[in-house]
Order: C-alpha cells, then sequence, then structure tokens
C-alpha cells in the first residue's frame, strides 16, 4: 500500500505467511528547505529522509554538532534514486556466489555507499536471494558529514514487496521533479525506459543481470551468447544456471549441464522409498520461520523423524540408503557420476520416465562431498512435487542455501553434535573426530557449531 499525508511518503506491504517477521522496506521523507545546493533537481528533492527496514531504522544517526540522534538524514534524494533506476534489475535479480562476491564490482552494484554521490546514506547492501531481497546494513562513522550511523541489522524481503517499494520511491521523486517543472535527467530518461520494456524484454534484462551484467551495456556478441546458452539449458533450470554461470563461459557451462540433465534424466532406477517419501513430507505442515534457509534444516529433522534415524550418524552411502529405505545397490545405480569440465554446478537431478529421482554428481569433488551434494539434490526432489529438473551449485540464493542447511543437518544433526561435544569450546582435533564419525568435511561441523550455537572451535 503506498500512502502520502502532510507530504509524507510512507510504503508498506503485508507479509507472506511463512515469515513471522515483519518484511518491508520504507522510506519516510518530507520536502524541505534545499539550502542553496546546486542543481535544480537537487533543490527540487530536497528532504529529510528515514529508511526502515521492518520496525528498524537504518539512516539512524548520532549527529556529531548538537551531539544528538535522529532517524533522519538530510539530502536530495534525486541521486538515490536514480541510483536505484540505473541498477534497477542488478539489484532484483542478482544473487551473489562466491566468485561473485570476490570482484570489486560486485559491492558497487550493490552497496547504497555507490549511491552517496557526495551525502551520506547509511552502509547497507541490498543484496538478491532469488525470492527474497536480503538488506543488511552496519554502523559507520562519516567525520567529513558530522554523523554516525548507529544501526547494523539485516532483514529480509519478498523481491515483489522490495520492488513494489523502491517503484514507489522513484516514482514519488520523478512527480516532485515534474510538479517543479524538471524535465530531461537521466532518472526519467532511465525509468521511461523501463516502463517500455515488453514482457520479453524484462525476461532478457532478467537472465542479463542474473549473470551480474548492465542489461544496456551489452554488445552483440554477448547477446548472443546468452541467447545460445538459454537455448541449451532446460527451462526449468534457467534460473539456477544463470544465478551460478560465468558470462565468459557460458556456452561451455550450459553444455555441462545440457549433459548432466541428459544422463540423469535417462537413467532407470526405481526409488520407490524416495517417491513415498516425498508423499509423505508433503503433508507436513511447515512451520513458520524468519530465514528463508532455516525450511532446509526443519525439513532435514522431519525427515530423520520420518525414516526413525533421529540422530544417528550416516556415514557412508550404503547408510543413507538403508536410513531413507532404499533396496541394495539401487542409491549407487541413480548417482551418476560425470565430468563436469567448468565447476557450474554439484549436482543436477531430474526425474526418469518413471517419475523416479536420478543424480548426476560432478565428478570434481570427493566421497564426502558426493554424499553432500546427494543430500542437497534430495532435498530439492522432495521440497515440491513436479518433475524437475533441479539444480544444486554454489550460489547463494534462497534455495540453494535451503539445501546447504538441509544436508548438512540430515548429515550431521545439530542435536547429535550438541551430545558429542566436550564443552562451549572445542578443538580442531575434537572437530576433526566428529567430521570423520559423520562422514562429513570438518567445514561442515564447523558450520552447524557455530550456526546453532553449539560450540566455538578454537584456533590450532
Amino acid at each position: 500500500m503506498v500512502s502520502t499525508k502532510g507530504g509524507h511518503l510512507r510504503v508498506t506491504s503485508g507479509l507472506p505467511v511463512s515469515i513471522r517477521s515483519m518484511s518491508e522496506i520504507r522510506f519516510d521523507f518530507e520536502w524541505v528547505d534545499p539550502q542553496g545546493a546546486r542543481g535544480p533537481e537537487l533543490r527540487a528533492t530536497w528532504a529529510r529522509l528515514a529508511i526502515w527496514a521492518d520496525s528498524k531504522c537504518v539512516s539512524r544517526v548520532l549527529d556529531q554538532d548538537v551531539k544528538s540522534v535522529r532517524d533522519a538524514v538530510y539530502l536530495p534524494l534525486y541521486p538515490l534514486a536514480e541510483w536505484l533506476a540505473t541498477h534497477w534489475w542488478t539489484l532484483l535479480v542478482e544473487v551473489p556466489s562466491p566468485e561473485r562476491v570476490a570482484d570489486p564490482k560486485y559491492a558497487e552494484r550493490h552497496s547504497l555507499r555507490s549511491a552517496r554521490d557526495g551525502f551520506a546514506l547509511p552502509s547497507a547492501s541490498i543484496t538478491g536471494e532469488g525470492e527474497h531481497i536480503r538488506l543488511s546494513w552496519v554502523r559507520e562513522a562519516l567525520p567529513n558529514y558530522r554523523v554516525e550511523f548507529i544501526e547494523e541489522g539485516t532483514a529480509y524481503i519478498p523481491v515483489k514487496v522490495f520492488r513494489q517499494s523502491l517503484a514507489a520511491f522513484i516514482n514519488a521523486v520523478l512527480g516532485r521533479l515534474q510538479a517543479e517543472g524538471i524535465s530531461g535527467t537521466v532518472l526519467q530518461e532511465e525509468w521511461a525506459a523501463l516502463q517500455a520494456l515488453s514482457k520479453e524484454e524484462e525476461e532478457f534484462c532478467e537472465v542479463t543481470a542474473a549473470l551480474g551484467l548492465d542489461p544496456f551495456g551489452l554488445d552483440a556478441s554477448a547477446e548472443a551468447l546468452i541467447i545460445e546458452a538459454t537455448e541449451i539449458i532446460p527451462l526449468k533450470l534457467r534460473r539456477d544456471f544463470f544465478f551460478a554461470a560465468s558470462p565468459d563461459k557460458l556456452v561451455q557451462e550450459a553444455g555441462d549441464i545440457s549433459r548432466a540433465f541428459d544422463s540423469a534424466h535417462q537413467n532407470d532406477v526405481v526409488l520407490s522409498s524416495i517417491i513415498g517419501l516425498r508423499s509423505e513430507l508433503a503433508a507436513w505442515e511447515e512451520r513458520p520461520v524468519v530465514q528463508p534457509w532455516s525450511r532446509g534444516y526443519l525439513a532435514a529433522r522431519r525427515l530423520r523423524e520420518v525414516v526413525g534415524v533421529l540422530n544417528a550418524p550416516l556415514p557412508s552411502f550404503d547408510d543413507i540408503a538403508k536410513a531413507l529405505r532404499i533396496r541394495d545397490g539401487n542409491l549407487h545405480a541413480a548417482l551418476v557420476e560425470i565430468p563436469n569440465s567448468t565447476g557450474v554446478y554439484d549436482a543436477l537431478v531430474a526425474t526418469n520416465h518413471h517419475n523416479s529421482p536420478s543424480f548426476a554428481i560432478s565428478t570434481r569433488h570427493n566421497e564426502a562431498a558426493h554424499r553432500f551434494h546427494f543430500c542437497r539434490g534430495l532435498y530439492e526432489f522432495l521440497r515440491t512435487d513436479d518433475i524437475g529438473p533441479w539444480l544444486v551449485t554454489k550460489s547463494l540464493s534462497d534455495t540453494q542455501k535451503q539445501s546447504r542447511a538441509f544436508a548438512a543437518e540430515f548429515l550431521a544433526p545439530a542435536e547429535a553434535l550438541r551430545e558429542r561435544v566436550s564443552g562451549s569450546a572445542v578443538s580442531v582435533d575434537e572437530v576433526d573426530d566428529i567430521s570423520r564419525e559423520f562422514g562429513v568435511s570438518t567445514y561442515v561441523i564447523n558450520h552447524q557449531l557455530e550456526n546453532h550455537d553449539i560450540a566455538t572451535v578454537l584456533p590450532s
């Protein structure tokens, strides 16, 4: 809902049932005296701005001059609106991966610092996670501005809600420009171009932005490669593929995906017990969660309850097969190990003509990693009722985080680790022993110990 009252714009939206916390972003502002600002668009849009994520104030500052705390900053809204419009697709679509985050340009595309343009804005990052946007902000002193941002926090906002809020803010700034008789700005031209896109053009912009590229800055050869890769990839896999793909290896990576899909889809093995477990878990009423990937933890715990293994270690594929009630040899037959020259995926799950899942596992990893990636693929099959296929990658989208959480909890349950640790701090040697018992990497154990507040791992 968007409402205006007394010169203020307030953007609010409802929340999805599955998220316990409020999930919204708000821009509260009022136009104020520009105090001699240079440039017509800056003078016209000078305002007192407070940014809120849920009930938390992102823009709260300590004003060094008057030694007081306030929720708002004073600045022209035009630069922020222009930055949001020119980064529109990137902010809404691009998902981080280890390779993307290592690139300094990624932070430039996703940090409000890049929108400051000489004015004080909080140090906040806008990170796409597929179905949600993660907004996170940290404390930061800005001596040159005589203010210090004093809050830190994180909020998870559904993409649709986030998009509506940003659009309402941009439209409010555009309305102010029009009311002041200002035309021909970059913001006005950029927003008009966005509104004129056809559905097909929007879909291409989303694919391009998923790769971390500017949809409006591509040359003809780059466009051709994206189109060629798109035609190779099965439709259901395109979104996760482009989240993880490298722009300079697109066609080669698409070929790896296509070969993995063919190998899995043509596998004739039937995993009847897995199909049955899928139906059994479908009747489970999911509890509300705060973080989207918490669904993975809850699903793993539920699966262990259903198959009756609770906290028992499952350190081998044979142990997993027994726990999942899979007949002798059938699990190994459902695992197709194939070369993966690019590393664009860790596993691919496809259903065969029996509607049974088959798993293409990259040969780039050791057996412990194979079990982990199999479990991630298993989650993808269990969590839906469609025929797939599904892709397991290194991207940090919310669904990929869910499958990681599921695999970690299914293979190394938090309660089982809690029973085994010697205290609130554990040694590296103790972590090694636990990892061998559960057949997972020390990274997985460290992750579980930290995420579930079980123990701190002492430095070696």
